[in-house]
């Protein structure tokens, strides 16, 4: 292959000392090579989806909301139930395996552009900051946000309960004391700096997925801030 100084954007293909044209040449695949976004890019992406977010209307946000509680939901039931079954080992071989499955979740809300209220709050802020949106869009979006989570996790916790997944060995105790530890355990303040902590991670995951412009970029970019915030043990508002 030839560059020609007098035509750059043009190519000319040489096969046995003959220059032949390009349609009988083999075909050149010239790959991608920025598979990722810029951190402008990412911000413009995210202004864009704030926007999208805090003009749905409150019932659509709502049931998006619940598959979004109900998607965490899974990811939070398939973290008790290998770490439940785990309890013999040293707690930190429990929290790292526990916590490796636990991206699926924010995946799946991700690929299904489910409404997650932690991650809505940085797409909405962004949109917020580049004046695309108004405060009352937002807190409307995350209100109602926020009560689809709810139901949606509360939702898969009861049918995991009626289905017996709490029954498995060592499930259902790994589950009353991890309960027990976040809610009398942990001090208010440090209930409420884990939170800040948690939901750091979770924009860095939803940030590092909007880099990637393909699916298995998105679901890779994702996977470590989750993996962790699960590990450290800090507090997911909709997971818990």
């Amino acid at each position: 292959v030839i560059f020609m100084p007098e035509a750059p954007a043009k190519l000319v293909f040489v096969e046995n000392g003959q220059i032949s044209s390009p349609a009988k040449a083999a075909p050149i695949v010239v790959p991608d090579s920025m598979a990722t976004r810029t951190p402008a890019e990412i911000y413009k992406a995210h202004v864009t989806a704030g926007h999208t977010k805090a003009n749905l209307s409150v019932f659509k946000t709502f049931i998006l909301g619940i598959m979004a509680g109900a998607f965490i939901g899974v990811a939070a039931l398939l973290n008790v139930t290998i770490a439940g079954q785990l309890t013999g080992l040293p707690p930190a071989i429990v929290k790292g395996a526990s916590a490796l499955l636990f991206p699926v979740g924010l995946q799946l809300v991700l690929l299904t552009g489910s409404e997650m209220f932690t991650g809505n709050t940085m797409v909405t802020g962004s949109a917020l900051l580049a004046n695309r949106v108004r405060l009352s869009d937002i807190v409307k979006n995350w209100g109602v946000a926020w009560l689809g989570n709810l139901v949606g996790g509360v939702g898969c916790a009861a049918l995991a309960a009626g289905a017996g997944l709490l029954k498995v060995p060592g499930v259902g105790e790994y589950t009353a004391a991890l309960t027990v530890a976040k809610c009398v355990t942990k001090l208010p303040m440090q209930l409420f700096l884990q939170g800040i902590i948690c939901n750091a991670l979770v924009c860095l995951a939803i940030l590092s997925a909007t880099s990637a412009k393909d699916t298995t970029g998105k679901i890779l970019g994702c996977w470590i801030p989750i993996v962790a915030f699960v590990t450290m043990g800090v507090e997911h508002s909709v997971a818990n």
